[in-house]
């Protein structure tokens, strides 16, 4: 694996390149007293989506971070460098870096180390200081990635014996039934049941019943410019906006089921589709693809980086997930 290093917090021309070590000594957690406030952001960058769209199998991680440390070793020097934890493995480190105030630095991931995961896991950027007898903590940035669903495996079928039945003329139609909402009234009292379909076509706010029990709402969007991440406002890129969807899925059948993969709900506006950015606010939940129990509801926001012009009427939610049933794909759309 290779690491390299552009340092964009200063105006020296050459970019630093490190490459990626296997040391593997324990750390110790320390804290540095003397800088307070510490720069340490982490952008996920270069993403590759895996083969159904509904994760992530590759990504690069970009990290702007104050690597000063002069109270870490005896001698007052430090040596910083940067390691990459997912779900609690070690994946890679990098080799000493230049002390910095700020400095930006691109981490290289191997796709080969990320094959094993699937769903939504933690991820870990360490700030160490390394040491011979081992490497001190210094500070930490934590998030989630989601890789997706894992892939079903592809399976044949025999006939049970050499004679073949007659095959029925009455095939299921191809063309799905579109669900149209009779009325804004979503009360719980009517005698009659939401029509199950894992296609659909609705409003903003309206609320889709799929094959499987689980009642899917897609609600409340709005743009923000920045939000808040913890530790500074995280801005949109240049150019765009964040858009924010609610997204609530309920578990109403008598068995475990999933709600919608987030990476599998796309956004749409002036024939440009906007994939699902990851949130790192403090304000709202985001949203978790995890499988629920019956009874169970799951609900947070999914967001996007569309452009500046883009309005609330341009925007249709397209829920599209593969073999989201054993039987039948998801295809439902919001506008």
């Amino acid at each position: 694996m290779v690491v390299s290093a552009g340092c964009s917090g200063d105006t020296t021309a050459d970019a630093e390149t490190t490459t990626a070590t296997t040391t593997t000594t324990e750390t110790q957690t320390t804290v540095d007293t003397t800088i307070t406030n510490r720069q340490f952001d982490v952008k996920i960058i270069n993403k590759q989506p895996n083969s159904d769209s509904s994760g992530l199998q590759n990504f690069d991680l970009e990290v702007t971070v104050d690597t000063r440390m002069p109270d870490t070793d005896v001698d007052g020097s430090g040596e910083p460098a940067l390691a990459v934890d997912i779900d609690g493995d070690w994946i890679i480190e990098t080799q000493e870096l230049p002390q910095k105030e700020s400095g930006t630095y691109t981490i290289h991931l191997d796709e080969s180390d990320l094959q094993v995961y699937y769903g939504t896991k933690d991820i870990r950027v360490e700030l160490l200081d390394k040491d011979v007898l081992g490497d001190d903590l210094v500070d930490v940035w934590e998030g989630q990635v989601n890789f997706g669903s894992k892939p079903k495996p592809q399976t044949t079928t025999t006939p049970k014996s050499t004679t073949a039945k007659p095959t029925s003329t009455s095939t299921q139609s191809e063309t799905t039934t579109m669900v149209e909402s009779t009325t804004t009234d979503r009360s719980d009292d009517s005698d009659s049941s939401p029509t199950e379909s894992n296609t659909g076509s609705l409003s903003f706010g309206e609320t889709h019943m799929m094959t499987n029990g689980m009642k899917i709402t897609v609600d409340d969007l709005r743009f923000e410019e920045s939000y808040y991440d913890g530790y500074s406002d995280y801005d949109a890129p240049p150019g765009e906006k964040w858009l924010f969807v609610t997204v609530t899925a309920e578990n109403t059948g008598n068995e475990p089921a999933y709600g919608p993969n987030d990476f599998s709900v796309k956004a749409i506006a002036d024939n440009t589709q906007y994939n699902p950015d990851l949130y790192i606010g403090e304000e709202f939940e985001a949203y978790e693809w995890a499988e629920l129990q019956p009874g169970i509801t799951e609900e947070g926001v999914v967001i996007y980086a569309v452009d500046d012009d883009v309005s609330i009427d341009d925007i249709e939610i397209v829920w599209y997930e593969q073999y989201y049933t054993f039987d039948d794909d998801a295809n439902v759309r919001w506008s």
